[in-house]
C-alpha cells in the first residue's frame, strides 16, 4: 500500500503534537520536560552531575530527538527552578543569552520538586512509547500539575498550538481545595486564582478573563512588565513571554533608544528619550509599546495522542485523582510491608521457642524443622515449614537469638496505614493542604 505525502504529513504531525509540543494531560508536562526531570531523579537527586550527562541519559534512554533542542529544555528547567543549577546557565535578557556548552554547567535535582512525586512513581505506569528498549513513566504524579506551577506560559506549536499559563504552587492548591469543596456545597465562594508572571502584571483583557481560562481552557492575558521610573529614563524590570519585539521594532523610528543592563541579578533594559525629559506622555507611549495581548488556548494530548482543548480546573483535577489513587497504591503496599515484617517478626519468635524450649545447640535447619512439625505446627497453622526454612536460612541462630521481637511499633504504623486507607479521601486532601505553604 501506498502512503500519500498528505498522509504521511498529517501522520508527523500527530507525532509532533504528542512527543514534542504539547503537553500531556495528566501533568501537563512535555516529553522532554518529563523525561529531564525523571534522569535528574535517577542521576541528580543527591549531587551536582554535569549537564551534559543529563542530556545525554535522557537522549539515550527515554528522548530520540536532538540533544540541542533537549539541552534548551533543561536550561528552562532550570531557569523555572525546577532543578538547581551551578555555572554559567545564562540569564534572561532581551536576546535571550545561551548558557554556557552543555559540557560545563552543573545540575542538580530540587529536591523539594522530587520528593513532590517521587515517593508515588512506583505506582504509575511505565512504558516505551518510542521504543527505545527503555521504560519511562507515563506521567509525574503530583497533587496538582507539575507543568502548570511557577510563573510565565508553556507554549508549544505544531498541528496545533498551546499557550498554557502557569501559577503559583499555593494557588493551584487553593483552586484545587475550592473545586473539592464546591462538589459538596455548590454555593462555595469563587477562588479565582491568577496567572504568575516574573516582574510582570496580568490584567484580563474582558472582565472574567480569568475565571474564563480556569473553567473553560481560553481567554486572553494583558501582560505589563513592571517598570521603575527615573529622572533621565525608565527601566523595564520584567520579560513578557511574548517579549518586548515591539519596542524594539520601533526604536530606530521613534523618539527613544534602550539599552540591555540585563545580568545574572535580573531583567532590565532602560529606555531613554531622544529630546526632552521623562514625561506622562513618554511614559504612556513606552506603556503600550511594552504591553502584549496573549490568547491562551489550553490544549493537552490525551492517552490516544490526539489533542484537545482542556480547562485549567479539569487539569487540576485529573492531576489530583491520579495522585491520589497512586497514594492509595503507596498505602497498600506500605501495608502490605508492614504485615510481612509482622509475620516475618513471629516466624522468628517460634523458631527461638524451639531452640530456648528444647535448650539444645541446634547447628542445623533439618533439626529445627523436625521439632516444628512434631510439636508446633498444630499450634501455629499459619506457618508453613518453608517459612521457617527461610528464616533460619536468612539469620545465623545467634542473630535468631538476639533478634528484637517487639512488634507494637510496627502494629501501630499498621493501625495508622490502615486508618489512612479506610479514609483515604480526607487523608489526602489534608496532606494536599500542607503543600500551601511551600
Amino acid at each position: 500500500m501506498k502512503l500519500s505525502i498528505p498522509s504521511l504529513y498529517s501522520e508527523y504531525g500527530r507525532y509532533s503534537d504528542a512527543y514534542r509540543a504539547i503537553p500531556f494531560y495528566k501533568d501537563c508536562l512535555k516529553p522532554v520536560e518529563r523525561r529531564l526531570l525523571y534522569t535528574l531523579h535517577q542521576v541528580a537527586k543527591k549531587k551536582f552531575v554535569k549537564a551534559v550527562r543529563i542530556t545525554g541519559d535522557c537522549n539515550g534512554k527515554y528522548h530520540p530527538h536532538g540533544d540541542e533542542s533537549t539541552y534548551k529544555a533543561l536550561v528552562q528547567i532550570v531557569t523555572r527552578g525546577f532543578a538547581v543549577g551551578q555555572g554559567n546557565w545564562g540569564y534572561i535578557n532581551l536576546q535571550k543569552l545561551k548558557a554556557a556548552a552543555m559540557r560545563y554547567p552543573e545540575i542538580k535535582a530540587n529536591v523539594d520538586l522530587d520528593n513532590f512525586f517521587s515517593d508515588f512513581l512506583k505506582f504509575v505506569r511505565f512504558h516505551d512509547p518510542e521504543n527505545l528498549s527503555e521504560l519511562q513513566p507515563e506521567f509525574l504524579p503530583s497533587p496538582v500539575p507539575l507543568g502548570i506551577i511557577g510563573s510565565g506560559l508553556t507554549t508549544g506549536i505544531s498541528f496545533n498550538t498551546v499557550t498554557m499559563p502557569r501559577y503559583s504552587l499555593p494557588d493551584l492548591i487553593t483552586r484545587l481545595e475550592y473545586l473539592l469543596r464546591k462538589e459538596f456545597n455548590p454555593n462555595e465562594p469563587i477562588k479565582t486564582i491568577i496567572p504568575q508572571m516574573n516582574n510582570c502584571d496580568v490584567y484580563e483583557e474582558i472582565a472574567g478573563d480569568f475565571e474564563k481560562i480556569l473553567t473553560i481552557g481560553v481567554g486572553i492575558l494583558v501582560i505589563v512588565p513592571k517598570i521603575e521610573i527615573k529622572p533621565n529614563c525608565i527601566s523595564i524590570l520584567g520579560k513578557p513571554p511574548a517579549g518586548l519585539k515591539t519596542l524594539m521594532s520601533h526604536a530606530e523610528q521613534d523618539d527613544y533608544s534602550f539599552i540591555d543592563l540585563s545580568d545574572v541579578n535580573g531583567f532590565n533594559v532602560e529606555v531613554f528619550p531622544n529630546k526632552g525629559k521623562i514625561t506622562q506622555q513618554f511614559i504612556n507611549i513606552i506603556y503600550k509599546l511594552i504591553k502584549t495581548r496573549n490568547n491562551i488556548i489550553c490544549n493537552v494530548v490525551k492517552d490516544d495522542d490526539t489533542v484537545t482543548l482542556m480547562s485549567i480546573d479539569n487539569l487540576i483535577l485529573i492531576s489530583y485523582n491520579n495522585w491520589v489513587n497512586a497514594f492509595e497504591l503507596k498505602l497498600k503496599d506500605d501495608k502490605f510491608k508492614l504485615e510481612n515484617k509482622i509475620f516475618a517478626l513471629k516466624v522468628i519468635e517460634i523458631v527461638r521457642k524451639i531452640i530456648v524450649d528444647n535448650d539444645i545447640n541446634i547447628k542445623r535447619v533439618d533439626n529445627i524443622l523436625q521439632i516444628f512439625k512434631k510439636q508446633y505446627q498444630k499450634t501455629y497453622q499459619d506457618i508453613t515449614e518453608d517459612d521457617i526454612s527461610k528464616t533460619c536460612s536468612k539469620n545465623s541462630i545467634k542473630q535468631l537469638i538476639e533478634h528484637n521481637l517487639d512488634i507494637i511499633p510496627l502494629q501501630k504504623d499498621l493501625q495508622k496505614v490502615n486508618d489512612d486507607l479506610n479514609n483515604i479521601a480526607q487523608v489526602a486532601f489534608t496532606k494536599v493542604l500542607k503543600y500551601k505553604g511551600a
